[in-house]
């Protein structure tokens, strides 16, 4: 009987080591959890802080051209984006990969920039900039701001559609912007679907109007071309397709 209790004395003892074993290796998991999000979070706000500051240098600095020009640098900085009602106010970049998108809203490569005709296409993550879209709704506006001018766009409607259906990118007649993110907002794991926010330009957009006057038939139909001729010459970048599909990572 002594020999039975000692026995079970003994497997008590290595039941409770192993249990604070595994709680202090959660805990570690935990631990490095949460810093490896505060790095991102910190490194993703002083982005947006650097961004912010440069923009606003540039547009003290530099004279306003006529007509805007793509990016020639990927990831470069190409204005600000503002939601007020949803008081969002986050820097754009050039490019829609995961390093861009990490630090700003990115410009999907193929799609037209703001003050050009045609539809602009805009890509966040649903768990960082673009989370606050899942209240937006119809005429909200949304305020553009680049070298060549402020452009305000109303929300005209939302839908939700499959990763790969690009249609939502296609070339518009009409100045259009299409914000493009996750769905759903709070679907844990890799996001099925894709939450597609569209706003038209609006009519009292007098910087828009403006500059529009003076663009030539070609910036016209470069606004319109398919994103293999857009783009051409400019280096490797991401199709609409590969754009609106690689955000299943988030």
């Amino acid at each position: 009987m002594k020999v039975h209790a000692r026995w079970k004395e003994r497997g008590r003892g290595r039941s409770w080591t192993s249990m604070r074993t595994v709680e202090c290796c959660f805990l570690i998991l935990g631990l490095a959890a949460i810093d490896a999000y505060i790095w991102v979070s910190t490194v993703t706000l002083y982005h947006q802080i650097h961004d912010d500051w440069a923009f606003n240098e540039m547009l003290r600095e530099a004279p306003k051209p006529a007509v805007p020009e793509p990016p020639s640098v990927p990831s470069s900085v190409i204005g600000r984006l503002e939601i007020p009602s949803l008081d969002l106010a986050v820097m754009v970049r050039e490019g829609a990969d995961a390093k861009t998108l990490r630090k700003a809203v990115g410009h999907i490569p193929g799609t037209a920039l703001p003050g050009r005709p045609g539809n602009v296409g805009l890509a966040g993550h649903r768990d960082t900039f673009f989370r606050v879209l899942s209240k937006v709704r119809a005429a909200d506006g949304i305020e553009i701001e680049t070298m060549t001018g402020n452009f305000r766009y109303v929300v005209e409607s939302t839908r939700i559609v499959a990763p790969h259906d690009v249609s939502v990118l296609a070339p518009t007649t009409q100045q259009t912007l299409t914000l493009v993110t996750c769905y759903p907002f709070y679907y844990v794991g890799s996001a099925p679907k894709r939450f597609i926010v569209r706003a038209v330009l609006a009519s009292g957009s007098l910087d828009a109007r403006r500059r529009n006057g003076n663009q030539s038939n070609t910036n016209i139909a470069n606004a319109s071309a398919s994103p293999e001729k857009m783009y051409q010459g400019q280096g490797p970048r991401r199709s609409s397709a590969e754009a609106l599909a690689g955000l299943v990572r988030r």
